[in-house]
């Protein structure tokens, strides 16, 4: 069993008028590889702006090297918030992965239904995720790195309609097999809250290399 532990922050900017308000995600969390084709990541989050806390677990089951099953579960926690409409929600993730590997380069695409089930609002609320991928890998000194390129659109279920549409880029580095950098930038366009930017910083620590070298 492999184990890591990330810690990310998600840096959501808004542009309002002449205003820009940053709203920082800190999310430390952990990964185990549990076979060859089953992995499960635990993810807590806390974001002090919006007094925001979550509880983010997810699977990734390999069928084979074109198909993965990738279900997962999101609890928020709302804290006092100011003119924000949203409360406590356990969510649920349902996805399945489809993959094409090529020599140079692969993509993905990643279909989701994301169930929200509210406590104090009248109507739960359901959308339809699809982001396509391109991974571009490459090798450096000290170590591999993965270039990406991606495109979500989203569509709520509800109210009939596609409701945002997110594009991102981003590199993902592996520093000497200790350590992970996941850099990213995404535009966001989405109906309730307009244009966002949000910028992705993730490190993450692989355990498991350390533990080795210690028993060695």
């Amino acid at each position: 069993m492999f184990l890591f532990v990330i810690f990310s922050i998600n840096h959501q900017t808004r542009a309002q008028l002449a205003n820009e308000e940053i709203s920082p995600w800190i999310m430390p969390g952990s990964r185990s590889k549990f076979s060859n084709n089953v992995t499960a990541w635990v993810q807590p989050g806390w974001n002090p702006q919006q007094h925001l806390y979550i509880l983010y677990s997810q699977l990734f089951i390999q069928v084979n090297k074109y198909f993965e099953i990738n279900p997962g579960h999101m609890f928020i926690k709302a804290g006092d918030l100011a003119n924000v409409d949203l409360r406590d929600e356990s969510t649920f993730f349902h996805a399945v992965i489809l993959k094409l590997p090529f020599k140079k380069f692969s993509i993905d695409n990643r279909f989701m239904i994301w169930s929200r089930f509210r406590s104090d609002l009248s109507n739960d609320h359901h959308l339809y995720r699809n982001r396509i991928r391109l991974l571009i890998p490459a090798k450096f000194k000290s170590g591999n790195c993965r270039f990406y390129l991606f495109d979500e659109q989203t569509y709520d279920l509800n109210r009939s309609r596609w409701s945002r549409n997110r594009l991102a880029l981003g590199a993902s580095v592996d520093v000497n097999g200790y350590m992970n950098v996941d850099l990213s930038y995404a535009r966001q366009w989405d109906v309730p809250s307009g244009r966002l930017n949000l910028l992705f910083i993730m490190v993450t620590l692989n355990l498991s290399a350390y533990r080795s070298v210690n028993l060695n």
